[in-house]
């Protein structure tokens, strides 16, 4: 079985330093850790395949969304 989640991999201090300031200068984001957290609001046919991402691959709803807007934004980049 898949863990639900991973070890969130340490941020150098440059990195530590722009994702605080990107967490200052945009409102709705907060730190959490090493990362930034934020709330959205999933419309029911994504909040559907959000959920059976994350239950097929043994994943947090969050990883989910995190993978699936990853691949997004790559394929946007390629294209």
């Amino acid at each position: 079985m898949i863990k639900k989640y991973s070890r969130i991999s340490q941020l150098s201090e440059n990195e530590e330093q722009q994702l605080v300031q990107l967490v200052n200068d945009t409102p709705g984001m907060t730190i959490y850790g090493h990362r930034a957290r934020t709330a959205v609001m999933l419309p029911l046919p994504l909040a559907r395949k959000v959920a059976h991402r994350a239950k097929t691959e043994s994943i947090s709803i969050g990883q989910a969304i995190v993978d699936i807007l990853s691949r997004q934004l790559s394929e946007l980049r390629e294209g």
